[in-house]
């Protein structure tokens, strides 16, 4: 993992919220990511389920909920069940 990235090491979206699991080396990266997250429009609300430091590893992993808005156009009565994806997926920073 390099500098300037966040590392998916879990992804489950639902109708109602993510579950996202994330990893960094640096706290200001995680803290851009959660800011980028309370500020995206479709998301209701964040919060933070976990944090766990590995010195050893120079690594700090997070556990997400985000709440997600209803969508215009989503059938509330329809289960549709959730989508798991993505372990150890690199996101790079536009550059």
């Amino acid at each position: 993992m390099g500098q300037g990235k966040v590392t998916f090491k879990d992804l489950t979206v639902s109708t109602e919220d993510a579950k996202i699991a994330i990893q960094a080396s640096s706290p200001t990266i995680l803290s851009q990511f959660v800011d980028s997250l309370k500020n995206d429009p479709s998301i209701e609300s964040v919060s933070i389920d976990t944090v766990d430091n590995n010195p050893a590893t120079a690594q700090i992993t997070v556990s997400i909920t985000a709440q997600l808005k209803p969508a215009a156009f989503a059938d509330q009565d329809q289960d549709t069940g959730s989508t798991t994806a993505g372990t150890d997926q690199s996101v790079l920073n536009s550059q």
